[in-house]
């Protein structure tokens, strides 16, 4: 999936990245966050928290 590698790239070194974080500093639009996030998730590359503060 496009933005993947760029991804879990931003996210080895920004462990705990909201997708708000990813979205900017990957110039990748807020939507397409959301579902490249879920499917790297199903993959087991990811796994999603929710933050007690969001």
């Amino acid at each position: 999936m496009p933005g993947q590698p760029k991804t879990l790239e931003y996210l080895w070194f920004h462990d705990s990245a909201s997708q708000k974080d990813i979205s900017r500093e990957c110039i990748i639009d807020k939507s397409t966050v959301t579902s490249l996030l879920k499917c790297m998730e199903k993959l087991d590359l990811i796994r999603k928290e929710t933050r007690p503060e969001d």
